[in-house]
């Protein structure tokens, strides 16, 4: 082919790219429900369109997208999006960015694998909101459902699935989890529930490390299996509050008086004292199958003084130290004078302090980084000489007498004898004793103690 035919055909091609179908680029846009039945596209709603067949959005092929674009779905009660199989079959199918109102279920799977929905948000549904049934492998990433008549979110033999940022909303139950086993549940609200039920849970699940800000007007129900609501007390980084252990799960409510708002945490570890029973919302724990053992809790600001305790300290500089719960700055003061700053931004202080005789109350004081919380601890304490310092002249004499005694009692008598070694031993310790009294002490003391 000569240059001018290339040329031609690559001119017609360029022509012709605007005009082609979005099926040759892989992209399909649609503008009403449908089957989606093309393995490997992507399926784009271009514009919010009214529900009048069930399900609107049936998907028999695998390895689907459908994009919603935010677009609104009004459901007429209909049903709207299936990915329905005979058998387990990996489908591999991502739903995102749907917006549906008005509807039979939302979204509903059945024997489908390693599916994943992305930004869906469903409000008033008379039936399941969302329902997985028979599947493996399904992650579920910021989800809002709201005012279902039946369950918001209904997982039934569902296994090594992730479900992250949901909020479940005034559901007939708030989420149902039903012979299902080793699926992850991170960061969940679950309020106003139309039954008395946030949580009905069976089989083999984990939740922990999980902000639960919600169960209002809801209670819970765990039925069977083993569900576990922590872990072991570990280095990790929390879903919530501050700290660098992880455990159980953070509950709270939007009026922030829920369990680990109000816990007492008196070791300042950030975990409660007390478990937490997950169905009854109390500290009983009598089922172990619903108990978080350690739910998170905010780490309240807290000074710990190491040293001075209240012992007593001979009037010298001596080390005040201690730690913090929290990065703060910190500073001191002795006897209510003047503050003097320990160190910024830390977690540990340590400092001299000279300290002269007499009883003394010395006070440290921090304020959070960010000074949203503030802390004071102080410790009183004697600062009085020794014994020897105060009396060093009478201690000098009195033990000089009494190794005299010693060295008589050993030898019979210290006059016309030849000097011995432990005389001079014992002569040796006086005048130690004697050079320590010069050193720490003065003449002006009494004879004697």
């Amino acid at each position: 082919m000569d240059n001018n035919k290339l040329l031609l055909v690559l001119g017609i091609t360029l022509f012709l790219i605007p005009f082609l179908s979005n099926n040759v680029l892989g992209d399909i846009n649609i503008t009403s429900c449908q089957e989606l039945n093309q393995s490997g596209e992507t399926y784009y709603l271009t514009q919010d369109i009214n529900v009048n067949s069930s399900p609107c959005f049936n998907i028999i092929a695998n390895n689907i997208i459908l994009d919603c674009g935010g677009h609104l779905i009004n459901g007429s009660f209909n049903n709207i999006i299936s990915i329905n199989r005979g058998d387990y079959t990996t489908t591999n199918i991502t739903v995102k960015n749907c917006n549906m109102i008005n509807v039979g279920y939302g979204i509903y799977t059945n024997y489908a694998d390693f599916n994943y929905f992305y930004n869906i948000t469903i409000n008033n549904s008379n039936s399941y909101c969302l329902f997985f049934n028979y599947g493996h492998n399904i992650t579920v990433n910021n989800l809002l459902i709201q005012n279902c008549d039946l369950e918001a979110l209904y997982i039934t033999r569902v296994y090594d699935s992730y479900f992250e940022n949901i909020t479940l909303i005034n559901g007939y139950k708030g989420l149902q989890v039903a012979y299902s086993n080793n699926n992850i549940f991170d960061t969940f609200v679950i309020k106003e529930c139309k039954s008395p039920y946030a949580f009905l849970v069976s089989g083999v699940n984990s939740f922990y490390n999980k902000f639960f800000n919600g169960l209002i007007n809801c209670s819970s129900h765990i039925t069977g299996g083993t569900n576990y609501w922590n872990t072991t007390k570990q280095n990790g980084t929390r879903i919530y509050s501050n700290g660098n252990l992880i455990g159980g799960n953070y509950w709270t409510n939007p009026s922030g008086t829920g369990y680990s708002d109000i816990c007492n945490d008196t070791n300042y570890d950030g975990f409660c004292d007390e478990p937490y029973d997950v169905e009854h919302k109390d500290n009983n724990c009598n089922d172990t199958n619903s108990c978080d053992y350690l739910p998170l809790t905010l780490i309240k600001l807290k000074i710990f003084i190491n040293n001075p305790k209240t012992d007593v300290y001979s009037p010298t500089n001596f080390i005040l130290s201690g730690t913090t719960t929290l990065e703060s700055n910190i500073s001191y003061s002795l006897d209510n004078g003047t503050n003097q700053t320990l160190c910024n931004n830390c977690t540990e202080f340590s400092t001299q302090v000279y300290s002269p005789k007499g009883e003394h109350t010395i006070c440290v004081y921090a304020i959070t980084t960010d000074g949203s919380e503030t802390d004071s601890e102080c410790v009183t304490y004697t600062s009085a000489n020794t014994v020897l310092q105060e009396y060093p002249i009478s201690i000098a004499i009195l033990l000089g007498f009494i190794f005299s005694i010693l060295a008589y009692a050993f030898r019979g008598t210290l006059i016309g004898e030849p000097v011995s070694l432990i005389e001079i031993m014992i002569a040796l310790v006086v005048i130690i004793v004697i050079i320590i009294s010069l050193l720490f002490g003065t003449f002006n003391t009494p004879l004697f103690v």
